[in-house]
């Protein structure tokens, strides 16, 4: 009789063994990471939707056993007394809606650094139109004509100092008085400066060129002018961003933001102040700092070299395929956004700095193997990248620097490369191996 239980008894055991097995089997993978809560989704515009471009032909993106992806980790249960963003009454939600459609007063500080930003952009424009018709070969190859675009060019720059002039006159005394903007104000004046003396640098170089001496040599240096001082007027777009954040942040209005100002209109991404924004969420959600969040930021290389060579537009169209693929290999589980001109960062909410890496290795590797191609011309970019896990101490400043450091890193390693921060430095990334084939993207 004992031998006839415990007979049974281990019939049952390996049943149960056997099943548990099976069901094990048919569970699906596990996420890369938890979906993003609806309020954390709002942090920033959604990815770029809709169909950028056609790759030919479709690579393989199967993983190789030597990519890991992000496991969720354990987290502390949500306080019983906080209600979950799924259950918020739809009236509710209606009128947080409404609430963001209703335009927001600027502050003086705010409208200050807009009408700045509007004069950087309008002079954008026209740069960016002279810089196309001096390297188009369809252009008219007559002195009178490059004349013609050199004068633009002189009056493009003349207009912008005069505007320039109108726009600090009404900055400089807004921010006087204001202690607490003294560093942003600093930088400001700092980056208009330097942009005025390369503006008028370009003058002094414009009008040493002599057409009748050689057309191609001149119009090859009106081209080159017209590249740097895009160059110069990106950088200072790039500090007037940043002092808006800086301004918000102080006065206190950056999560009032509606979308048109935390959003990308190139990519369709979160700007800068989206990223801000979504990582102030993500820290209101954790307020001790507990749960992980990895954090990779990605720059094009050589994209000064790539828009001397094919021109502004074709250069914004790889800025928008690197978006997309960003968008796509982290599968909207995480937050991505055009943190400044080329620069790309992504959120990995919940998830550590190794599985980060990964996902960023990978998408790495794919842009290196893509040959991008816009109205019959073609290019191939690498990407710089770097890695770090935030800590409770990080602030959006600590936390950005850190990797803008480590990127500058791997850039000085060759570029095309991944750097992690462990911590203390910047190190390496020993490239996985990943199942990936060569492709074509037309754009």
């Amino acid at each position: 009789m004992v031998v006839y239980i415990l007979l049974i008894a281990v019939v049952n055991l390996g049943v149960g063994f056997a099943l548990a097995v099976y069901l094990a089997k048919q569970q699906p993978p596990a996420e890369i990471a938890a979906p993003l809560s609806p309020a954390l989704a709002r942090a920033m515009p959604s990815c770029v939707t809709g169909e950028l471009f056609t790759v030919v032909p479709e690579p393989d993106t199967e993983l190789s056993d030597a990519a890991q992806p992000i496991e969720k980790r354990d987290v502390p249960p949500e306080s019983p007394t906080i209600a979950p963003d799924e259950e918020e009454p739809a009236g509710a939600a209606g009128q947080d809606e409404l609430q963001m459609d209703v335009p927001r007063e600027p502050s003086p500080s705010e409208s200050s650094v807009i009408e700045l930003q509007n004069q950087v952009h309008g002079y954008d424009g026209l740069l960016v139109d002279i810089a196309e018709d001096l390297r188009n070969p369809a252009s008219p190859a007559s002195p009178e004509w490059l004349r013609g675009r050199l004068r633009a060019l002189h009056d493009a720059n003349d207009e912008y100092l005069r505007g320039r002039d109108r726009a600090m006159d009404a900055f400089e005394p807004l921010h006087k008085d204001r202690p607490e903007l003294a560093a942003i104000c600093d930088s400001v004046q700092e980056a208009i400066q330097r942009q005025a003396n390369r503006v008028q640098d370009a003058n002094e170089s414009i009008d040493c060129i002599h057409v009748e001496a050689s057309f191609e040599e001149s119009r090859g240096r009106a081209a080159c002018e017209a590249n740097r001082l895009l160059d110069a007027n990106h950088h200072l777009r790039d500090v007037l961003d940043e002092a808006m954040v800086g301004i918000a942040r102080r006065e206190h209005w950056l999560l009032e933001a509606g979308d048109s100002r935390r959003e990308d209109p190139l990519t369709g991404l979160g700007n800068r102040a989206g990223l801000e924004i979504g990582l102030i969420e993500w820290w209101n959600q954790d307020p001790q700092r507990v749960r992980p969040l990895a954090v990779a930021m990605l720059d094009i290389d050589h994209f000064a070299r790539l828009n001397e060579r094919h021109g502004r537009h074709f250069g914004d169209q790889m800025i928008r395929a690197v978006a997309q693929l960003a968008s796509t290999e982290t599968r909207g589980s995480s937050l991505v956004a055009r943190y400044r001109g080329q620069r790309f960062v992504i959120l990995f909410p919940d998830g550590d700095a190794r599985a980060a890496t990964s996902i960023v290795e990978k998408l790495r590797q794919t842009m290196e193997l893509t040959r991008l191609e816009v109205a019959g011309r073609d290019a191939r970019v690498t990407l710089s990248c770097g890695v770090a896990d935030a800590t409770p101490t990080d602030t959006t400043e600590s936390l950005l620097g850190r990797l803008d450091a480590t990127v500058d890193e791997a850039k000085r390693y060759g570029r095309n490369r991944t750097f992690v921060h462990d911590g203390k430095y910047p190190t390496p990334v020993v490239p996985p191996n990943f199942s990936l084939q060569e492709r074509t993207v037309v754009l």
